[in-house]
């Protein structure tokens, strides 16, 4: 059976349904079955009659999405098999830690919104930074905070330029899409959180919203209630399916 294999944050795991959208009183949270049952890549699948298989992440970096790709295709073959990759905010970023020997979630900016002392710190590192327990605890052992914020504000002051994020971003994509295509499979990328996406270099079309450069700003284009702050709902879901299955079934 053919498959549709879809990587990126949470934006396309789905999962981000079941704490949404409380600002419009007719939408209430749901269950993650309902969620899971509505999510895009489940919607797109079926209308496909392909096998869905999500490996998406919430909080995940572009980085983690193309890395999870190789991998699925390494373990699995890319015959028959059609990728989408929703892309995020472009700074987001993947580390490996030799401490806790796992890849660990990591925004620079984290260390400059809520996060200003431990405790705060404690609540937020799972879903913001590690992906891991231990790594979490090895901040708390050795007491990284400070020095983590300092690594963090060197790092956009000096190591960050956002030309050289996107020509970076647009080498891997075109990579990846050889790789892809030399295996029998195909990709489709769309942004989901990036707002540069149309500065990106590809050899490949690039899915476009039908307004704006992002699914955020489509969503926003229709739903006076959005905030960019939000995840989409499961109407969002379904609208935007529709239109990634007439560019597909082509």
């Amino acid at each position: 059976m053919k498959e549709l294999v879809a990587a990126g944050c949470s934006f396309v795991e789905g999962q981000s349904m079941v704490l949404t959208h409380q600002y419009e009183k007719k939408l209430k949270n749901v269950d993650r079955d309902t969620a899971e049952a509505n999510r895009l890549s489940k919607l797109v699948s079926d209308g496909l009659h392909y096998k869905e298989v999500n490996i998406a992440n919430s909080g995940s970096s572009n980085e983690r999405a193309i890395r999870k790709v190789y991998e699925y295709i390494n373990k699995n073959g890319g015959k028959d098999k059609t990728f989408i990759i929703g892309l995020t905010e472009l700074l987001r970023k993947e580390k490996y830690s030799s401490q806790s020997k796992s890849y660990i979630k990591w925004r620079n900016t984290i260390f400059f919104d809520k996060v200003s002392n431990i405790d705060v710190l404690d609540e937020n590192l799972f879903k913001l930074l590690p992906s891991s327990f231990l790594f979490h605890d090895i901040v708390k052992r050795d007491n990284l905070l400070s020095k983590l914020k300092e690594y963090a504000k060197l790092d956009i002051m000096y190591f960050t330029d956002i030309e050289n994020e996107l020509r970076k971003l647009s080498q891997q994509l075109n990579m990846l899409y050889a790789y892809i295509t030399s295996k029998g499979g195909k990709l489709l990328v769309f942004s989901a959180m990036m707002e540069e996406s149309d500065k990106l270099k590809l050899d490949f079309d690039l899915f476009k919203m039908p307004l704006g450069n992002s699914w955020r700003e489509y969503m926003h284009s229709y739903d006076k209630f959005y905030h960019f702050s939000h995840h989409p709902s499961i109407a969002d879901e379904h609208i935007l399916s529709k239109h990634i299955l007439k560019v597909l079934k082509l």
